[in-house]
Protein backbone atom coordinates (compact mmCIF):
# COMPACT_ATOMS: atom_id res chain seq x y z
CA UNK A 1 0.00 0.00 0.00
CA UNK A 2 2.57 2.88 0.81
CA UNK A 3 4.50 1.91 -2.26
CA UNK A 4 1.27 2.44 -4.59
CA UNK A 5 1.09 5.39 -2.52
CA UNK A 6 4.40 6.33 -3.05
CA UNK A 7 4.57 5.67 -6.96
CA UNK A 8 1.46 8.20 -7.36
CA UNK A 9 2.85 10.79 -5.43
CA UNK A 10 6.04 10.69 -6.95
CA UNK A 11 3.99 10.94 -10.51
CA UNK A 12 1.89 13.47 -9.31
CA UNK A 13 4.47 15.95 -8.12
CA UNK A 14 6.25 14.68 -11.43
CA UNK A 15 3.01 16.24 -13.15
CA UNK A 16 2.84 19.48 -11.01
CA UNK A 17 6.73 20.32 -11.88
CA UNK A 18 5.87 19.48 -15.39
CA UNK A 19 2.88 22.29 -15.28
CA UNK A 20 4.86 24.79 -13.21
CA UNK A 21 8.00 25.09 -16.01
CA UNK A 22 5.18 25.69 -18.91
CA UNK A 23 5.68 28.96 -20.52
CA UNK A 24 3.49 31.52 -19.52
CA UNK A 25 2.00 33.40 -22.24
CA UNK A 26 0.18 37.04 -22.18
CA UNK A 27 -2.40 38.01 -24.26
CA UNK A 28 -1.85 41.50 -25.99
CA UNK A 29 -4.37 43.53 -27.75
CA UNK A 30 -3.82 44.74 -31.31
CA UNK A 31 -3.50 48.12 -32.26
CA UNK A 32 -7.05 49.34 -33.27
CA UNK A 33 -5.71 51.22 -35.87
CA UNK A 34 -3.54 49.15 -37.38
CA UNK A 35 -4.09 45.76 -39.65
CA UNK A 36 -2.68 42.48 -38.98
CA UNK A 37 0.43 42.04 -40.72
CA UNK A 38 0.44 39.63 -44.01
CA UNK A 39 2.91 38.15 -46.25
CA UNK A 40 2.18 37.35 -49.12
CA UNK A 41 3.43 37.40 -52.82
CA UNK A 42 2.45 37.22 -56.20
CA UNK A 43 4.53 35.32 -59.06
CA UNK A 44 4.11 35.80 -62.76
CA UNK A 45 3.95 32.35 -63.54
CA UNK A 46 3.29 33.23 -67.27
CA UNK A 47 6.82 35.09 -67.02
CA UNK A 48 8.69 32.18 -65.82
CA UNK A 49 7.60 29.73 -67.88
CA UNK A 50 8.56 32.20 -70.77
CA UNK A 51 11.70 33.51 -69.73
CA UNK A 52 12.84 30.21 -68.16
CA UNK A 53 15.77 28.45 -71.04
CA UNK A 54 15.76 25.12 -69.58
CA UNK A 55 11.63 24.97 -69.46
CA UNK A 56 11.77 26.64 -72.51
CA UNK A 57 14.40 23.53 -74.14
CA UNK A 58 12.27 20.77 -72.48
CA UNK A 59 9.05 22.25 -74.25
CA UNK A 60 10.50 22.65 -77.63
CA UNK A 61 12.20 18.80 -77.06
CA UNK A 62 8.62 17.98 -75.69
CA UNK A 63 7.04 19.42 -79.05
CA UNK A 64 9.36 17.78 -81.58
CA UNK A 65 8.81 14.44 -79.76
CA UNK A 66 4.99 14.99 -80.74
CA UNK A 67 5.30 16.19 -84.16
CA UNK A 68 7.87 13.20 -85.09
CA UNK A 69 5.08 10.86 -83.76
CA UNK A 70 2.46 12.74 -86.13
CA UNK A 71 4.43 12.40 -88.96
CA UNK A 72 5.14 8.70 -88.20
CA UNK A 73 1.37 8.38 -87.67
CA UNK A 74 0.28 9.86 -90.72
CA UNK A 75 2.94 7.95 -92.65
CA UNK A 76 1.91 4.73 -91.26
CA UNK A 77 -1.44 5.94 -92.18
CA UNK A 78 -0.57 6.78 -95.79
CA UNK A 79 1.23 4.00 -95.99
CA UNK A 80 -2.05 1.66 -95.66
Amino acid sequence: MKRHLAIHGSLIGLFVGMIMNLPIHTVQAQGAGRPPATHQAVIDVGYIFKNHTRFKSMMDKMRDEVMAAENGLKAERDRI
